[in-house]
């Protein structure tokens, strides 16, 4: 849902362009009239990751006349073919809304959990399949490509992978922007993607595995359940491959006879060449490709012949001998050619010594750029032989996928005779060559008068037939699959419902804020349910909290001590709320971090409702988490008044984000309400309810002992809160000096606000008592005659509903307060000038405890409470 309707900003004011959609990134610029602005970009309404913003643009710079870097860069992970991308910019006071385009290509998910969820979310689909294939980051992953691409011609599908680091750890490059469902699981963090597979009950009714590795075994294993039909599929030696494999590996010559042993229990096998499917009575499931609706003709400007090898470069490719025969060649026909060699070069060595042979060379082909490469040339070669002995144990099962190449876009292939490609003698334009007939199969390639075409046998609904067939003779999973499905050695927690509040500051538990009443409230309707408060530590932030620890009047000497509980998952306050700590050095591990532990706890989409309070720090790294669950954002409060700068910037960027994301929103004032709406984060619809719901702040403490607290003597008069910001100092000190019999008590963290209070404490009726926790305020409230809010109206105070004023009337307390936005003028004295403040004050020293009717306050507070608790569980309970 795209919750904000704004129309494209003037022109004159803002404009930009999203110029590419890569595998990586979103990139593009944007120019505003306003110099200091922040990109927001959204795909289908979710917020993207910004990489980068002011990167240097000297085009845009030369094109406009205007100084500046403002080129963006965002996250592209997620991102699908046919996404609707929109910019937006923030200039520190309005959300402009500046482009729309549509995805040209896809990006998978490099987060293990949301690849997860993707997973499930397919296998759920009737008659879906998984690939498996034991590597993904080499070349592996081309034929898993293939059976992946025939069956989602027909099917849902999913291809599953290990990544090793060996290979480079990350996906294999030319599939790098492919547009596939995907999922790729680092090697070391496999128990950590089983922990997940198995929470979330991932298994799929039919599985493809390809190559047959022990890894591939064990990766299928974690996918199965016992009625899923497996079927092998075989394109090389993989026995002569993991033999040569250094090392005690998992996939090398260890692991040969538990991969040979499995193979022997499986009934159905497909194979990519005649002489593998000949000897192990498989299915016949070539290299396939989509024919190309028109093949290109070769626009020839010169006499030149152009041959061309695309792939992955190895010795055993015979190359460098290609390369002589080339030369040799040309020499004997007369004619100029070029041979170009493009792609991956094992060793790295080999494009040296082929550039060296006159060979033009190119590294790393993007799979999406293969065709138009292949279209510049007239003959494709698919291999030479390099007439060593011991490369027979490889051409002779291995057939090369770039014969499906050549023939898709119309372009004859050499092929180099051998056991796999016996049955290619009467296909047009496959021309079978050994390497003493290579000038005279060049000379046909380059003649033949042949239509050259895609046979079905290639095509991937041929394939596909060929799949089916094995499908139907598959067996369910030997037993012995058994063995390789992961256990985890501790208990797993239960997946319960529960309700995951993502909290912006470090003080949740302490103060009885507004999170905390929303985290007991639910609780308590919900017991059987978890609440859980989570806070992100940055150990940079809490190194620099630990300065001030011996601090009287910082609150960093009663978060410290909690903070270490939390991180260690070990609080839970009376209430029964859970509080959790996630720490992190840096903002680059959180993505890791966080995905670990929504698994490990078992908050997952499916059981876990999500409340976030804007600004939390370091947020937008998680964006993507996030929006695969069901979330309310509450603004709590405004907090563009405490911002400047670059700082407001970023926090608008948030706002905007969330919003935009959010299932719903929550508000604690119709000023805050209106400043989203005069700000374009909300269209005028999506202020309205359902959308956004106003509930002012409630005070719930079912805890309190209001029989067993004694009464000191005396008058005493308390402010509780945060003392740094809208606090009317001088009416404080008039306050103090109306009575000095009349103790004025002051709770709360002051670091910022210099003399002011130690110029109020210099009288002796004037007690600061640094920051307390809640149930120590609770202690002063009971004996106290009212509780005091004298604020300042300023940009501040004029967003706030503060939650004081239902603390102090759930003790039982009279509230006098200034008049200021966001009160209740039934439920406090509201005051409109100091001097009636102070009148009112005097009004309650002249009077008696015994005055008050203090459980009519205390009834009054409950019934609001629970009215306004109540309905906030509504916009929960909407979310599903």
């Amino acid at each position: 849902m795209n919750h904000i309707d704004t129309p494209f900003a003037d022109p004159s004011y803002v404009m930009g362009n999203i110029d590419t959609v890569s595998s990586k990134e979103i990139s593009g610029w944007v120019a505003c009239v306003e110099a200091d602005i922040l990109p927001v970009l959204f795909v289908n309404g979710r917020p993207a990751e910004l990489i980068e913003w002011q990167r240097a643009r000297t085009d845009v710079n030369h094109a406009l006349g205007l100084p500046g870097n403002m080129g963006f860069a965002f996250s592209a992970q997620g991102v699908t073919q046919g996404d609707v991308i929109e910019l937006f910019i923030f200039d520190g006071k309005k959300i402009s809304f500046v482009l729309r385009k549509i995805a040209p290509q896809g990006c998978g998910y490099d987060d293990l959990l949301l690849q997860i969820l993707e997973a499930k979310e397919i296998s759920q689909q009737p008659d879906c399949v998984a690939v498996t294939c034991w590597d993904g980051a080499h070349n592996p992953l081309g034929r898993a490509h293939v059976l992946y691409q025939v069956i989602k011609t027909q099917r849902p599908a999913v291809l599953v992978s290990f990544l090793f680091d060996e290979f480079g750890g990350k996906i294999w490059p030319p599939l790098e922007g492919a547009d596939l469902k995907r999922l790729m699981i680092p090697w070391g963090r496999r128990h950590e993607a089983y922990d997940m597979m198995a929470r979330l009950d991932l298994s799929f009714p039919t599985v493809w595995m390809c190559k047959p590795r022990q890894p591939t075994f064990e990766l299928t294993a974690n996918l199965i359940n016992s009625d899923t039909r497996l079927v092998l599929d075989h394109d090389d030696n993989e026995v002569f491959f993991a033999n040569s494999s250094g090392g005690d590996k998992v996939y090398g010559k260890s692991s040969v006879s538990l991969a040979r042993y499995l193979q022997s229990k499986i009934t159905a096998h497909t194979a990519a060449s005649v002489s593998l499917a000949d000897e192990l009575d498989a299915g016949l499931a070539r290299h396939a490709r989509v024919a190309a609706r028109t093949p290109a003709p070769k626009e020839t400007k010169s006499d030149t012949i152009k041959i061309g090898f695309i792939g992955t470069v190895r010795p055993h490719k015979g190359m460098v001998e290609a390369a002589r025969a080339i030369k040799i060649t040309g020499w004997h026909l007369k004619r100029e050619i070029e041979f170009h060699v493009y792609g991956m070069f094992q060793p790295v060595s080999l494009a040296d010594e082929l550039a060296d042979l006159g060979v033009i060379v190119k590294q790393n082909i993007a799979g999406h750029d293969l065709q138009k490469y292949l279209e510049e040339f007239d003959v494709i070669l698919t291999g030479f032989p390099s007439g060593l002995e011991e490369d027979s144990d490889i051409t002779r099962y291995q057939i090369s996928s770039k014969i499906g190449d050549a023939l898709a876009i119309g372009r004859p292939a050499l092929i180099p005779m051998s056991a796999s490609v016996a049955d290619l003698w009467n296909y047009p334009g496959a021309i079978l060559f050994t390497a003493d007939k290579f000038s005279e199969a060049l000379l046909t390639a380059i003649e033949t008068k042949d239509s050259v075409s895609l046979p079905r046998d290639f095509t991937l609904e041929g394939v596909y037939d060929v799949f089916e067939k094995a499908e139907k003779v598959a067996s369910p999973p030997p037993f012995e699959m058994r063995a390789l499905k992961a256990k985890s050695p501790a208990k797993p927690k239960e997946a319960k419902p529960t309700l995951l509040l993502i909290w912006k500051q470090s003080d949740s538990g302490l103060y009885g804020r507004r999170i905390d009443q929303v985290a007991r409230s639910y609780k308590s309707r919900y017991p059987g349910h978890r609440v859980v408060i989570l806070e992100l530590h940055n150990a940079h932030d809490q190194a620099a909290m630990a300065k001030n620890a011996q601090g009287f009047s910082h609150e960093a000497k009663i978060i410290l001590p909690l903070i270490e509980q939390k991180l260690a998952r070990t609080y839970i306050d009376r209430f029964g709320v859970e509080h959790h700590g996630l720490g992190f050095a840096n903002s680059h591990v959180i993505k890791g971090e966080f995905s670990s532990y929504l698994v490990s706890e078992a908050f997952l989409p499916e059981n876990t409702k999500i409340v976030l309070f804007p600004i939390v720090p370091s947020l937008e790294k998680i964006y993507g988490i996030l929006s695969a669950y069901r979330c309310v954002v509450d603004v709590v409060d405004n907090q563009f008044s405490w911002a400047s700068g670059k700082s407001r910037l970023k926090m608008g960027g948030q706002y905007h984000a969330l919003l935009k994301m959010a299932k719903g929103i929550v508000l604690n004032s119709p000023e805050t309400l209106a400043f989203l709406k005069a700000g374009s984060f909300l269209s005028p619809a999506h202020c309205e309810e359902p959308f956004s719901t106003i509930i002012p702040n409630w005070y719930s403490n079912d805890q309190i002992d209001f029989n067993g607290s004694s009464k000191a003597p005396g008058c005493h008069l308390v402010y509780s809160g945060n003392m740094n910001d809208r606090i009317d100092w001088k009416v404080l000190a008039e306050v103090a000096d109306l009575d000095p019999d009349v103790t004025l008590h002051l709770a709360g963290t002051a670091t910022r606000v210099g003399s002011k209070l130690s110029d109020l404490t210099e009288r002796e009726n004037v007690v600061y008592w640094g920051p307390l926790l809640e149930h120590q305020v609770t202690e002063l409230l009971l004996n106290a005659r009212a509780g005091l809010m004298p604020h300042v109206r300023d940009d501040v105070s004029s967003f706030m509903n503060p939650i004081k004023i239902q603390m102090y009337r759930a003790h039982g307390l009279p509230v006098i307060a200034s008049d200021v936005p966001g009160i209740d003028p039934d439920e406090v004295v509201l005051c409109k000038t100091p001097t009636a403040f102070l009148d009112s004050v005097s009004q309650v020293i002249a009077s008696s405890k015994d005055d008050t009717d203090s459980e009519a306050l205390r009834d009054a507070a409950f019934k609001t409470a629970r009215e306004r608790a109540d309905q906030y569980i509504d916009v929960l309970n909407a979310l599903y």
